[in-house]
């Protein structure tokens, strides 16, 4: 089709980006040639004809989006797509757009779609007008009925219920586990101390995978070993400016958390264990290989949740009392400690990776900004640890009066009360989403406008049925008529779908099962020559 159809390869976690990012490249280049003449793009084509050069979109699309996420570019172009399928039901023209018809979709179509999707649209039909220069979209998006109706369709959300930061007694059962007290494996163990990480960091999940030149310091005053583990994150979710892109965003968490001994360590050696490599373009929590190895690939942050339950379950937590933690509970958690115990603003927006616009020039030239917010983090987790502060219970009895500095208390078996209560610090409204993504919402779009896909492998000599997983979306083939195996090895069971009909779109495909895909229809061709 277009030099955006090689042949994938998973080998590198930059690998996979470049062919995530080539599958949304497809989706906006359908998008655009339904009138291409609507676009800015559509005069540089001509103009590029004019003089005998040939146009590369691969070329145009890396330019143009050079600094947005691949998950935004799929985000703002799934909303276009549904639109352009209902037109054609409707046997409407969709580009040029017409705030005609688009408000009658929005009256026909968003009401019946999820309360957020009205919003979304209107905001890709932005992103159309400011990043691809349409010229009949921005009339649309200016148009006060359908701003309105987007408006009126979101206030039908329900009220924004954020993930829960993690309670006293699961941090400690995470590190319980990364420290090695309960009978789980190594795998477990890097788990655990990778959410721990994400909690004493204040990380994202997204910063945490792309954390590079990790690395303790450590120092040992008195026997006692005390000390941070540290890295650099250089394209994170707070650099919004092209000047932030370019900086290293710097992370440090304390070794020590509310158990005795120190988490950090015992991560740093298992992660060294299990031979899994740290440094730039290296996920720090690879997807865990049935062999007990490690891919090159990242876990993502809803299969990472799930993980963590199911751990904090084996350690012996109620499953009701954690069914609401995600990965974003984790960067919430110590944030929300330091809000219960009066810790000021300026420490927790520091803390947070937040900084206020006329504030800016302290944390470039400040270098160690973090330092004294650090210390009074330490003094809040050393006071947990002494149970001298209880942010789980109630605001009556979160301090503890009478207890001496320092002495450890009895253990208590009394039954603590936690209080419901949301995380204090709130981040962008699509990372709030990212561990229970809508999957099939625009599954029929993308089949019928993007049409077939393959990402360069050829699958007409395979006719024995493909399968979906539910989480991850990654698509295999089945090795028989039975469709009990995989052509991966792997077995069919209850986290897989069934496929009826062949794929559109082939991605995200199972690398093994792609590979000997390939190397059956090279079978196949060397037979028919």
């Amino acid at each position: 089709m277009i030099e955006l159809l090689r042949k994938p390869k998973f080998s590198t976690w930059n690998a996979k980006i470049d062919y995530d990012r080539r599958a949304a490249f497809i989706k906006w280049q359908k998008i655009l040639e339904t009138c291409i003449i609507d676009f800015q793009v559509g005069s540089q084509i001509k103009a590029a004809r004019f003089v005998k050069r040939t146009f590369g979109w691969n070329a145009y699309f890396e330019d143009v989006f050079a600094v947005k996420s691949t998950a935004t570019l799929r985000s703002r172009a799934n909303p276009i797509l549904r639109f352009l399928k209902w037109c054609r039901l409707q046997q409407y023209i969709g580009i040029p757009f017409s705030e005609e018809v688009v408000y009658e979709f929005m009256k026909a179509y968003a009401v019946h779609a999820a309360p957020t999707f009205g919003r979304s649209f209107v905001g890709s039909l932005a992103f159309l007008h400011h990043v691809l220069g349409s010229k009949t979209s921005l009339s649309c998006v200016e148009s006060r009925r359908v701003t309105g109706c987007a408006s009126k369709l979101f206030l039908n959300k329900r009220a924004l219920k954020q993930r829960e930061p993690l309670r006293v007694e699961h941090v400690r059962m995470l590190e319980s586990v990364c420290l090695g007290e309960h009978r789980m494996g190594l795998q477990e163990r890097i788990l655990s101390g990778f959410c721990l990480f994400m909690i004493y960091a204040r990380a994202r999940h997204s910063d945490a995978q792309s954390a590079a030149d990790i690395h303790l310091d450590v120092a040992e005053v008195d026997g006692a070993i005390n000390g941070y583990v540290e890295a650099r994150v250089r394209r994170s979710k707070t650099s919004f400016s092209l000047e932030r892109k370019t900086r290293f965003l710097p992370m440090v968490a304390p070794i020590q958390g509310v158990c005795d001994d120190a988490w950090a360590l015992s991560w740093m050696k298992c992660m060294d264990d299990a031979g899994i490599e740290r440094g730039q373009g290296k996920p720090l929590l690879p997807q865990p290989l049935a062999s007990g190895k490690w891919s090159k690939i990242p876990l993502n942050a809803e299969m990472t949740a799930a993980w963590m339950r199911h751990v904090l379950e084996r350690a012996g937590a109620n499953r009701d009392d954690i069914q609401c933690y995600g990965t974003h509970g984790c960067k919430a958690t110590t944030l929300s400690w330091l809000t219960k115990h009066g810790c000021p603003r300026e420490y927790r927006l520091v803390l947070g990776y937040h900084s206020e616009s006329k504030h800016s020039t302290d944390v470039v030239y400040g270098r160690d900004n973090v330092a004294a917010p650090l210390r009074y983090l330490d003094q809040v987790i050393q006071q947990i640890a002494l149970k001298k502060f209880q942010p789980d219970l109630t605001r009556s009895g979160m301090l503890v009066p009478g207890r001496v500095a320092g002495q450890k208390d009895a253990k208590d078996n009394s039954a603590e009360t936690p209080e419901d209560q949301a995380a204090q610090f709130s981040d962008s409204e699509g990372s709030s989403d990212e561990e229970s993504p809508d999957h099939v919402e625009v599954a029929d779009a993308v089949a019928e406008l993007v049409g077939h896909w393959s990402g360069g492998l050829e699958f007409g000599a395979h006719s024995l049925g493909y399968a979906r997983h539910y989480s991850n979306r990654t698509i295999h083939c089945f090795a028989d008529e039975s469709q009990l195996t995989f052509m991966c090895s792997r077995n069919m069971n209850d986290h897989y779908e069934v496929l009826q009909d062949t794929p559109c779109v082939m991605h995200p495909m199972c690398k093994q099962c792609g590979a000997k895909i390939a190397v059956a229809y090279r079978r196949v061709v060397g037979k028919g020559s």
